[in-house]
């Protein structure tokens, strides 16, 4: 029978015992040596008065980015405590966009002023590599690491966007065969009369239906701009030779580019309508005809002008009108 046990036929009752698990050496704890906490929150505000507030995740919201492995990382959102790990380097981005159905323009040139010296500077990239561009902006010198919570305060700036129309000057008629200088006076206005609100042009295009430069000679366009996402500007003329020609088959189209790309907002120019402002912006062409310098006799030039404006969502319209020009009583 001590074979039969010895052989393992029989069962044998063993004590069961529990081995403790290693160490963990690649867990991560809720917060890391060094790191700290932030009570990140934000309102938006309007460009033109601080008393009008915009509210975040409904009128725009905020991303709270930082880099890692030179990639950006997101670790929250709009108003919430954030973690800040030491890897960050001292430094935030906040990426902000306006949701679709809110007509507002991010102004990042007014939200780097207001957010000095938290916001050390901005630019219009991907940060997700997606191709979708945004307004982020670069946070430096957070606050440190205190008891309560310190707040990380962000405040970004719109421009509500706003809806032009543009005028129909009468025809300008018997300028005579001889070289003579002629206004083309187009204006734009705010048609609701509402106030404190601005409209994004991004080119300017004058075209005249004839190919004979000496017929024709354009002058200057007047910008009506007075704001830009760099800071203020001036309104003024642009130079005829500010405007790039083109001769097609029938006519000459001049352009004027503001930035690189019309649809890109990072570089456009605000038309601003404010309180107790003049609702008037002028496009006034000024050009030079000379009918008689015509190999074929041309009696009358039509004229037309198009204004180039992007809306907050990215969308692209024209401001267009078109007036004659002639030698005589008529066309």
């Amino acid at each position: 029978m001590l074979g039969l046990y010895a052989a393992g036929i029989l069962p044998l009752t063993q004590t069961q015992t529990t081995t403790p698990p290693p160490a963990c050496t690649t867990c991560v704890t809720t917060q890391a040596a060094g790191a700290y906490s932030l009570a990140a929150a934000t309102t938006g505000y309007d460009h033109f008065s601080a008393s009008t507030t915009y509210t975040a995740a409904t009128n725009f919201n905020v991303l709270w980015d930082a880099q890692v492995n030179g990639a950006y990382q997101q670790i929250g959102s709009n108003t919430q405590t954030i973690a800040i790990q030491p890897t960050y380097g001292g430094s935030l981005y906040t990426v902000v966009s306006v949701p679709s159905g809110q007509s507002y323009y991010v102004d990042p040139s007014k939200t780097q002023t207001a957010n000095s010296p938290l916001v050390t500077g901005w630019h219009y990239i991907s940060v997700s590599g997606n191709g979708i561009n945004n307004y982020v902006f670069t946070l430096g010198g957070l606050p440190g690491s205190t008891n309560p919570i310190s707040p990380l305060d962000f405040y970004p700036y719109f421009i509500a966007s706003a809806t032009q129309t543009l005028n129909s000057p009468s025809a300008i008629v018997s300028v005579g065969t001889t070289s003579t200088t002629q206004f083309l006076q187009w204006q734009s206005t705010v048609p609701s009369g509402t106030a404190n609100v601005g409209s994004m042009i991004k080119e300017i295009q004058v075209t005249v239906n004839s190919t004979n430069a000496a017929v024709f000679q354009l002058n200057s366009v007047n910008d009506p701009a007075t704001w830009s996402n760099q800071g203020a500007i001036s309104s003024g003329l642009v130079q005829g030779t500010g405007f790039t020609p083109q001769q097609g088959s029938s006519n000459y189209v001049y352009t004027y580019n503001i930035g690189s790309s019309v649809t890109d907002p990072s570089t456009g120019q605000f038309v601003m309508y404010g309180t107790s402002s003049l609702d008037n912006f002028p496009y006034t062409v000024s050009a030079t005809y000379d009918f008689g310098a015509a190999s074929v006799t041309t009696n009358c030039l039509s004229v037309q002008i198009q204004i180039y404006v992007l809306s907050p969502s990215g969308a692209l319209s024209t401001l267009t009108n078109t007036v004659d020009v002639s030698s005589g009583a008529t066309c």
